[in-house]
């Protein structure tokens, strides 16, 4: 029989495994790869449910155990303000009997699907700025008559990659280029000039900056009740989208950031 708890019945019968990500934006190709570091102390749960996860340090997994089989919606938050609240749908094979069929000793057991095994990636709190150490955009979105606008789209387009982001509660948000590079081209010497400098660096980028607003905000207390969860593929064009965030952009501008620097951007409407 295994224990309850234990690291081989989570193995053996555990039901869904999360693993929390850095969020490092996106190209026309898709999603960056994500950051894997550990993210401990974050609150992992099913809407709706009790069931608790274990968290594996050297995995970054956090493991559930004996769920039933069916749709549910995985939540992330994170107690200690580093990143932004998520959640995630996810489709569980029911698995029960097999860990019932263990829990007795059985010999044969019952043939189930494997669990899931989901990526969460996470975008930093606008409160973590100060930690961010690469170029960003941060600021705050506003209604025309210069209220928040909690959890509204934000996206960071340039042309090396492209990074998409929600606002907090308070209508903050922080948009964070980890994919901006210098570009260094070669001068051709044959041209005009002392010659002395046979390279172009280029440090400096044209950011697109686009946001809209929510159509209906989630009651206060409970940022992901209407969460879009497709977030890390969805586009404007897309009709899940619409539905949450309407069709029409609330901000649209384009300014010049620097590498390495912090730019306020406040998003005002016109």
């Amino acid at each position: 029989m295994i224990p309850p708890g234990s690291a081989e019945r989570l193995a053996s019968v555990g039901s869904l495994a999360v693993r929390p990500t850095a969020y490092l934006g996106r190209n026309g190709g898709g999603p960056f790869a994500t950051m894997n570091e550990p993210i401990p102390g974050l609150s992992v749960a099913i809407s709706g449910r009790k069931a608790r996860p274990v968290f594996h340090r050297t995995t970054n997994v956090y493991g559930f155990l004996d769920l039933p089989g069916g749709p549910a919606r995985v939540e992330v938050t994170d107690p200690e303000g580093r990143y932004l609240p998520r959640a995630l749908l996810v489709d569980l094979p029911d698995r029960l009997p097999l860990a019932a069929a263990l829990s007795r000793g059985a010999s044969a057991l019952p043939a189930v699907a494997a669990p899931p095994f989901i990526a969460a990636p996470l975008r930093p709190s606008p409160r973590a700025r100060s930690r961010e150490p690469r170029a960003a955009i941060f600021g705050r979105v506003t209604t025309p008559g210069g209220a928040p606008c909690p959890f509204a789209w934000v996206s960071a387009t340039t042309a090396q990659g492209a990074y998409v982001t929600y606002a907090d509660e308070r209508g903050e948000y922080l948009a964070p280029l980890p994919f901006l590079r210098a570009v260094v081209s070669v001068v051709d010497p044959h041209l005009p000039g002392d010659g002395d400098d046979d390279l172009d660096i280029t440090s400096t980028f044209d950011v697109s900056v686009r946001a809209y607003r929510r159509v209906t905000p989630p009651p206060e207390g409970r940022p992901l009740e209407g969460f879009l969860d497709e977030i890390d593929t969805v586009s404007p064009s897309d009709p899940a989208f619409a539905a949450v965030y309407g069709v029409g952009s609330l901000f649209e501008a384009t300014l010049a950031v620097k590498l390495d620097t912090h730019v306020r951007l406040d998003l005002l409407p016109a």
